[in-house]
């Protein structure tokens, strides 16, 4: 008796012990996935005005092709359904529309709001499950927004970003229910893939002259492998892990970096609202890792949608 009862309590423990493990590894590697992110925008300065969308697609037809060989290389999961190719559509159309929304937002009401609300918003559209977490790190967001003392408003600006952060929701939440069917890098490379043929259509607007410039090249190449492939791999485990409210909260981190690349590499100044906006995003990210227990993700938190 006594043997069984130590050898039930040593599984518990040894469980419980991976459990965390996993946890962690979630929480790490969505944080890394937010600073990957967190990158793009002050690697954006170097490109020409108007590259917006032609940056957006590089970044996809770069990145997509490496999620397909990651994708090869996982094991077998279940049988796509049709219900499964629909969620692939739903987030491919996410993927496709989120950054032209934004890059429009910003034209129209600058930097400032257009980031603090497509990246804000999401964890609103992701639901308040930790709702004092996403206040507060969101409230850093807008703190940081407006650090820099200048901002313009516009009202179909403003409906673009709240779109783009929409988009934002649509990724993260199809991402999250595919993955615990098909594995994060099959349905983030389902997902990706279609929202790189969606796009096609626009590049005949584009001009890609830039291309042909090598180191702007090469940023468009890291930003496909590091910034989407490495990335959205991470944060679909993150999501399946800890449901999409609490990896979209942790993904706050993505404005936080780019302003410290911005402070380090840019010249721009550190100014005391956006010291007080770094230390509010931070207290959020603690706030809504505390908040989630170790563990698989809850149902409500992963699936936006039905499992068939």
């Amino acid at each position: 008796m006594l043997a069984s009862t130590t050898a039930l309590l040593g599984s518990r423990v040894r469980r419980s012990g991976r459990l965390s493990a996993s946890w962690l590894a979630a929480i790490g590697g969505t944080a890394l996935a937010a600073v990957l992110w967190g990158t793009v925008g002050p690697l954006f300065t170097f490109y020409p005005a108007g590259a917006g969308t032609g940056f957006a697609f590089a970044r996809l037809a770069v990145g997509a092709p490496v999620l397909l060989l990651l994708a090869a290389r996982a094991g077998k999961t279940a049988r796509w359904t049709h219900r499964d190719l629909g969620v692939v559509l739903i987030g491919g159309v996410g993927v496709a529309a989120y950054q032209p929304l934004y890059f429009a937002s910003v034209s129209r009401t600058g930097v400032a709001v257009a980031t603090f609300l497509s990246i804000g918003v999401a964890p609103v559209f992701t639901g308040l499950t930790r709702w004092l977490a996403t206040a507060v790190a969101s409230a850093g967001v807008g703190f940081l927004s407006l650090g820099g003392g200048q901002v313009s408003v516009s009202f179909p600006g403003i409906l673009l970003a709240v779109a783009a952060g929409g988009c934002y929701f649509l990724q993260a939440s199809t991402i999250g229910w595919l993955s615990q069917r098909h594995g994060s890098a099959r349905s983030v490379a389902a997902i990706f893939t279609t929202g790189t043929v969606i796009m096609l259509p626009a590049l005949y607007w584009q001009h890609l002259n830039w291309l042909s410039q090598a180191p702007l090249l090469l940023g468009a190449v890291y930003a496909g492998i590091a910034t989407l492939a490495l990335a959205y791999v991470l944060f679909a485990r993150g999501v399946s892990t800890l449901g999409s409210p609490t990896a979209v909260t942790i993904s706050l981190l993505e404005p936080l970096t780019a302003a410290l690349l911005g402070v380090v590499f840019l010249s721009e100044h550190l100014t005391a609202t956006m010291a007080a906006a770094c230390v509010l995003i931070l207290a959020g990210l603690v706030l809504a890792v505390t908040q989630t227990r170790p563990g698989p993700a809850p149902a409500a938190a992963v699936r936006q949608l039905p499992r068939s």
